[in-house]
């Protein structure tokens, strides 16, 4: 029991080369079928491609809805997660006014069916705006609570 415990276990996909499966009979079709259907293809396509982010669209919606919080908030009663992932790249991409062009923001940023993903660089910027939005509500923040003390301290003197 304790090697069990002990090991990582990992797990192989055997990929058959026919339907007889028979050997030296390798048939193209019945592999590519095997290999997108357990989502290989995608996974090379995506690496090939660059994107070194990946998140759900819940996942990113949650990160990423700082930046727009009354259109996610007003959107997120009739749509779902998919709807507010378009909202937000929508925005938060005219909102950057980084080094990077226009284009290439475009081209940082995929939406699939189930994931966004993204690239270095539009990830870096994206999360700087992120920080930058969640800092300034800070400051918003702890400047009321401030205020709010120091007005209760002015009538407690009175």
């Amino acid at each position: 029991r304790k090697k069990i415990g002990d090991t990582t276990p990992y797990f192989v996909r055997c990929i058959k080369p026919n339907q007889q499966l028979t050997p030296d009979n390798y048939c193209h079709k019945v592999v590519l079928d095997q290999l997108k259907s357990l989502g290989v293809m995608e996974a090379v396509r995506v690496s090939r491609s660059g994107f070194s982010k990946s998140y759900t669209h819940e996942e990113f919606t949650r990160r990423y809805q700082v930046l727009l919080p009354g259109k996610v908030r007003a959107a997120s009663d009739r749509e779902g997660a998919s709807k507010k992932c378009k909202i937000i790249v929508n925005e938060s991409l005219s909102m950057m006014s980084t080094n990077i062009s226009k284009e290439e923001r475009e081209k940082g940023i995929q939406l699939g069916s189930n994931k966004v993903f993204l690239r270095q660089q539009l990830s870096d910027s994206l999360d700087r705006l992120r920080n930058k939005v969640i800092i300034n509500a800070t400051v918003a923040i702890q400047t009321g609570s401030r205020v709010w003390l120091a007005r209760n301290e002015l009538f407690r003197r009175r």
